[in-house]
């Protein structure tokens, strides 16, 4: 039966072990080196990079490659408990034989691919060959057959092509030592033999190949690409590994986002011309104000708030914006009043801040629900009662707008989602859309994903549902060119 559990992994040699400095904790029983989650995916790659000097290698790479060694070791256990299937570590031991020769380049080996007894010194090479017969017995994890399972995932780890920007994770560089120098001598012999062994082997499932053949298919099928390997597990394999392969999504999805093309920055400086216009481009004449501009700039909410305290009474809208206030900044030479922040806010937003923990917080200016003088600052009657007396001090408002400035239940989310990038399918499988429903309008259903509200994910998509007809779309937040989205 496949273990569901098992969680990502790479067979480690002692020289790379050495020269990381990880520590025993990283290290399950049998000598494998855990990757359990893209944040520990991320971790070895920086620190991998450090200590072999290199470029740092892609972390959604490393998760990958862990994924599908796991799923080698899952096919091999398969293998293992099939009746009237003969395990391979069995017939890899065949190959090595019973000599005295091939009893010593075990011993060499299972001292470069070490389990955790003999790495911390409970086991000699030889107690460690001897603890047992089964790799699968958690009391006795290792024996020959688990060093012959171990050093076969290092070998065939080393030579895929994918993995070769942190292959030195699997390669034991020679140390100096009569028996490194043995054992690099002996190994490629020794693995040759046991290709032989294998090949005479009769075919299994699910490739209907020998063991080694199946295990190389992923590699054979795409040699330079981690991603087109799982794809390939996941479609090929999935009969067999059972509920364990949609745990490969997440690897896939890390992947995508990872590695997906980046905007290269604003490119070079280009010297612009208006030779080129149409007919149809309008521009606001130069008057002769616009060089004698001073310009402040005040965010509406925040400037309300100095002004009640400033003067010991509520104001909260622009009409009560005192005459007082609008002719000091006439009197410090401000003749232009940039107000931040007037348009009407998105619920949606303000929510979302709230449920994140900041329970007075106030929806971002920049996530609106339309462009509308907000009804809190007194609507559009408001603003020109402002207007009117600012002008009579010499003073011009000015503001601004993005039209796609929008939040999650705008008029244009709500109404004209086809303005909006959206996928009919949703971009990351692994996502989910659980979680409360941030729409006032009955017409739609507006969900942020799932794994946004504990913190685990940023959240590329939201998903919006039309109640009336049931068609949804998946809609991409928007972001400041960073990889980090705008959730609300």
């Amino acid at each position: 039966m496949i273990d569901t559990t098992a969680l990502p992994s790479l067979p480690v040699s002692r020289s790379a072990r050495e020269k990381l400095k990880l520590t025993d904790e990283n290290f399950d029983s049998r000598g494998y080196l855990k990757i359990p989650s893209p944040r520990d995916a991320r971790k070895l790659s920086i620190l991998y990079a450090r200590t072999f000097s290199g470029e740092t290698p892609p972390a959604s790479d490393l998760y990958g490659a862990a994924c599908i060694v796991t799923a080698w070791r899952l096919l091999l256990d398969y293998y293992t408990e099939t009746e009237g299937t003969e395990p391979y570590e069995k017939s890899a031991l065949e190959a090595v034989g019973n000599s005295a020769a091939g009893e010593n380049i075990l011993r060499e080996l299972v001292t470069l691919y070490p389990d955790e007894a003999l790495w911390t010194g409970r086991k000699t090479p030889g107690e460690a060959l001897d603890a047992g017969d089964s790799p699968r017995n958690p009391a006795n994890p290792e024996g020959r057959e688990g060093l012959l399972r171990r050093w076969t995932l290092a070998v065939l780890a080393d030579e895929d092509p994918a993995f070769t920007p942190f292959g030195k994770l699997f390669f034991n560089e020679k140390e100096g030592s009569p028996e490194t120098d043995s054992a690099a001598a002996a190994a490629p012999e020794l693995w040759k033999r046991i290709v032989i062994s294998d090949e005479k082997k009769p075919p299994k499932e699910p490739e209907n190949t020998t063991v080694l053949a199946t295990l190389r298919k992923p590699v054979e099928s795409a040699p330079n690409s981690v991603k087109a390997q799982l794809l390939y597990i996941l479609e090929h394999w999935g009969p067999v590994l059972g509920d364990w392969v949609t745990g490969l999504i997440t690897a896939l999805d890390m992947i995508e986002e990872e590695q997906r093309p980046r905007f290269g920055g604003p490119g070079p400086a280009q010297n612009l011309s208006f030779s080129d216009l149409d007919g149809h481009a309008r521009f606001s004449s130069d008057d002769d104000w616009m060089p004698r501009v001073v310009l402040i700039a005040k965010n509406v909410l925040v400037w309300l708030d100095q002004l009640s305290k400033s003067y010991g009474r509520r104001i909260k809208t622009l009409d009560a914006i005192p005459d007082e206030e609008l002719s000091l900044l006439s009197s410090r030479g401000f003749n232009a009043l940039w107000l931040i922040g007037l348009w009407e806010r998105s619920s949606a937003s303000r929510e979302i801040k709230q449920r994140m923990g900041n329970p007075e917080a106030a929806a971002s200016a920049y996530s609106l629900f339309g462009y509308d003088i907000a009804a809190e600052l007194g609507g559009w009657d408001a603003l020109k009662n402002l207007r009117n007396r600012a002008e009579a001090r010499g003073i011009r408002l000015s503001s601004d707008m993005v039209p796609n400035h929008v939040g999650l239940d705008s008029d244009w989310v709500r109404n004209h989602p086809d303005r909006l990038l959206s996928s009919e399918k949703c971009p990351f499988p692994a996502y989910t859309f659980n979680s409360d429903n941030l729409s006032r309008d009955e017409r739609v259903d507006i969900r942020l994903e799932d794994h946004y509200w504990d913190r685990s994910d940023a959240a590329v998509v939201f998903k919006r549902t039309d109640t009336r007809n049931g068609e949804t779309r998946y809609v991409y937040h928007g972001n400041d060119g960073t990889t980090m989205p705008w959730n609300d």
